[in-house]
């Protein structure tokens, strides 16, 4: 069984200019991810956020043409709480893997183990209630 956790951007708010500087990214929408391979079926649970950023260093800004999605996932690495998040995707997962193995081996009303004479049935034809 193989966990793979990931980040994703779903969007981002950008500021065409602040303090002075052009393209500021004021708010990333995100995404965690867990990739979880049970008997060889991927499952996949989600948790959504959105993390406001703190004015821009212009010492340390990097242009927005130049920002790369590592770049961003390491603020975001670095600013929350990773290891809660994953333990929700943990507890997401477990309660998605338990309702996926009761919906697999969930049984019919009525398992008939022998086989029946329909005409012997109520409201068969030929056959009557109380038979």
């Amino acid at each position: 069984m193989s966990k793979e956790y990931r980040w994703g951007i779903q969007d981002l708010k950008i500021a065409k200019s602040a303090d002075g500087l052009t393209n500021v990214i004021k708010k990333v929408y995100y995404r965690r991810s867990l990739k979880q391979i049970v008997n060889d079926i991927q499952h996949d649970v989600h948790y959504f956020g959105e993390f406001k950023l703190a004015p821009a260093n212009p010492t340390s800004f990097t242009e927005y043409q130049n920002l790369t999605q590592e770049q961003i996932f390491t603020w975001l690495d670095a600013i929350l709480p990773v290891d809660f998040i994953n333990s929700r995707l943990d507890d997401y997962m477990a309660k998605k893997l338990e309702k996926d193995e009761l919906e697999a081996f969930q049984l019919p009303n009525r398992l008939v183990t022998e086989e029946v004479d329909p005409t012997k049935l109520p409201n068969s034809p030929g056959g009557q209630i109380g038979e």
